[in-house]
């Protein structure tokens, strides 16, 4: 990460996230205009074409000068003289046609989009590059495909169309004025160039296989093959990497600058490989924004949200502030020259230049003076805590704290609506909050902590409007409810309350003891049950209705009780010996014995409260952990499936991906073949990767 961020000069938000090509921005003199005074361009795969002119700091209203839908995705945009008379033009790629637009004045200082011509594409279109093919006498304009037909096109004309050889997936395009020579990348991570006279040289059949791809694209036939000179790079180069940017440097000689997914070339116009830097980071995108004889200066961002300046293959400058960078450029503004051009897939586009102050933290000044002799005895005082610690003898906190907090009886209230989720809150509790003497607590947050599946109506209650002291008490109310989808294993809610005393932070916490009838209702017991533990106590037996008061009539004397866990078909049964103080809980659901086991011993420790002998408690038999074990196992199994699913899944795709490879080079293949058994296998492959994905799904 850099020590220095960049500065930003002017921003806006272009679009949503996520709607942007690989070349979406484009930075000159769209307008024509004398002086002449570059135009920021945007295109985005939902259409939108926008044009902005920032004059000064900050956005103005007035700095977006076209907004405009061309209905298609906006794949690439080129400048250039389509028509020879010496007017700039614009170019945009869509996937189906390219439109050669005039921008001119519009109402109240805007810009407007005037149809020069258009070309309808037979095929898919990738990318294109412009340039004076042929020393021809306007700019032309080069469409790469999809399936590796380049399309010239000449002002309203299409000039010709040549196939590339051994193509399978299209890579970035780019031309070399002065050597009249066409480069691209091709799937195999080679880097090539075409000779522009080659290409006008061959025929658009060049062989049965090109003949063939033309005919199922273009859906004609012909049964005449003219012979022509076959296509032939004039010189290639193995990057052994995916190529994702090519640029042009205008340097004596040009020189090429090719951005691969781990490492930066240089090139010269030969395809001579003159310097190669190995990156660091995963790059996204670079500029070439200083040229000086034969020395190019770049600008590279990456994915970690850092702007690198290179000068001779060393980075001399970086800069964060840069997050997720799509496309780069340069433009001067009348105040500050060479500002970069950024715009991230977050659809922002920003102007910054790299400053030079280091993105430090700033301290605040002390207002007050400094008591010395208060704070060495203050460190004193931390010392003797710290090696108390270490020595194991640091006692607890204070038992009187701060504020003081308290609740009522919980009140079981049916009238409490249900919320959206469909949960009915049937109990519900006031909490008092108060402070002592000489303490003003501000800034109070409380936050309801409770177990699953129990639920709160507030998860959080702010008071950051409200100080409370010793004559001030504050109520909250709160009501809880259950959520039917498993059995609760504690019945204890914890409120922590984090305030302010003097501009010091403090938190404490309360805990809340919720009735067993919250999660149960009352049922026959049964005497027999799958699981049973035995909580034998040195006290006398007690009855039902001294225990659970919320669950037992005070004129019932039942010495057994019955209750059914809400949300699920478990019983617990709780039954009282008649005159040992035995106590057995027992389910056929092994969770379930959970929470009303809790509250038994519990409901025992207040009723025998300071009572001589203490209450003991103690366990007859060995805890049964062989449910806990089966769960521990069958996660086991599952972790398992689920790493067996992943990997059977990863071939599965793999295999499926070779296959459509081996569909691409059949549908070329000069010789057609049937194809009923590979589209048999290729739908099996495609219904077992379903079948997979939906098991791995259902694993998780």
């Amino acid at each position: 990460m850099s020590l220095f961020q960049t500065k930003e000069w002017w921003s806006t938000s272009v679009g949503p996230a996520g709607v942007y090509s690989t070349t979406p921005l484009l930075v000159g003199n769209i307008d024509n205009e004398a002086p002449a005074r570059d135009k920021i361009v945007i295109g985005t795969l939902t259409g939108e074409l926008k044009v902005y002119h920032p004059l000064q700091r900050e956005y103005q209203d007035s700095d977006l000068l076209l907004d405009v839908n061309l209905k298609a995705p906006i794949l690439q945009f080129a400048i250039g003289d389509f028509t020879g008379k010496g007017a700039m033009l614009l170019a945009v790629l869509m996937p189906r046609a390219v439109r050669i637009v005039a921008v001119t004045d519009g109402p109240q200082g805007t810009l407007k989009l005037k149809d020069i011509y258009k070309h309808t594409l037979k095929r898919t279109a990738a990318n294109m590059v412009v340039g004076r093919f042929g020393e021809a006498e306007c700019d032309i304009v080069c469409v790469q495909s999809m399936d590796g037909a380049l399309t010239f096109l000449k002002q309203a004309h299409e000039a010709m169309v040549r196939y590339l050889p051994a193509f399978l997936l299209p890579g970035p395009l780019s031309y070399l004025s002065t050597t009249q020579t066409i480069v691209t990348s091709d799937s195999s991570w080679k880097l090539h160039g075409y000779k522009f006279r080659v290409l006008a040289a061959s025929t658009e059949e060049t062989s049965s296989q090109q003949q063939q791809a033309s005919q199922q694209v273009a859906g004609t036939s012909t049964s005449t093959t003219v012979s022509g000179k076959q296509i032939a790079s004039a010189w290639q180069y193995n990057l052994g990497e995916e190529v994702l940017e090519i640029h042009v440097c205008n340097t004596e000689p040009q020189q090429l600058l090719v951005l691969g997914t781990s490492s930066l070339f240089w090139f010269n116009s030969d395809g001579e490989l003159l310097h190669c830097k190995r990156l660091e980071v995963a790059p996204n995108c670079v500029w070439p924004f200083r040229l000086e004889g034969q020395r190019v200066d770049a600008l590279l961002g990456a994915d970690d949200g850092v702007l690198r300046v290179l000068h001779q293959r060393k980075v001399v400058w970086a800069a964060g502030g840069v997050e997720d960078p799509v496309a780069l450029a340069t433009i001067d503004r009348e105040e500050v020259a060479g500002l970069v051009v950024v715009l991230d897939n977050t659809g922002r586009l920003c102007l910054s230049y790299l400053g030079t102050d280091p993105s430090l933290p700033t301290l605040q000044p002390v207002q007050r003076q400094l008591n010395h002799e208060a704070l060495a005895e203050e460190m004193q005082s931390l010392q003797r805590t710290i090696r108390a610690a270490a020595a194991g003898q640091l006692q607890g906190p204070p038992s009187n704290t701060e504020i003081r907090i308290s609740h009522s009886d919980l009140t079981q209230d049916a009238q409490i609506e249900p919320n959206a989720q469909e949960v009915v809150y049937t109990h519900s509790v006031t909490v008092s909050i108060t402070a002592i003497d000489a303490v003003v607590a501000t800034n109070i947050a409380i936050r309801v902590v409770t177990p699953s599946p129990i639920t709160c109506d507030h998860a959080e209650v702010l008071l950051h409007d409200q100080a409370i002291s010793a004559e001030t008490t504050v109520d909250v109310r709160l009501a809880f409810g259950l959520v039917p989808s498993l059995a609760p294993s504690l019945l204890n809610v914890t409120l922590v309350v984090d305030y302010a005393v003097r501009g010091h932070p403090r938190s404490t916490s309360h805990v809340i003891q919720l009735p067993l009838s919250l999660v149960s209702r009352v049922h026959k017991a049964s005497k027999q049950a799958q699981h049973k533990l035995t909580v034998i106590t040195n006290k006398p037996p007690l009855p039902m209705k001294d225990l659970f008061p919320d669950l037992v009539a005070a004129d019932d004397a039942t010495p057994a009780l019955g209750v059914g866990v809400c949300g699920t078909d478990a019983l617990v049964s709780i039954i009282a010996a008649k005159s040992s103080g035995r106590y057995r809980v027992q389910s056929d659901d092994f969770a379930s014995l959970a929470a009303p086991l809790a509250t038994l011993m519990l409901a025992l420790q207040q009723r025998h409260d300071n009572s001589d002998p203490p209450l003991q408690f103690e366990f007859h038999d060995d805890v049964p952990t062989e449910p806990y074990f089966a769960l521990v196992d069958k996660h086991h199994d599952v972790r398992l499936a689920l790493n067996a699913l992943k990997i059977a899944l990863d071939e599965a795709a793999t295999q499926y991906r070779l296959l459509q490879k081996r569909l691409l080079t059949l549908f070329k293949d000069p010789k057609p073949v049937s194809m009923e058994q590979f589209s048999a296998l290729l739908e099996s492959c495609y219904h077992q990767l379903l079948a997979l994905s939906e098991s791995h799904e259902q694993a998780q």
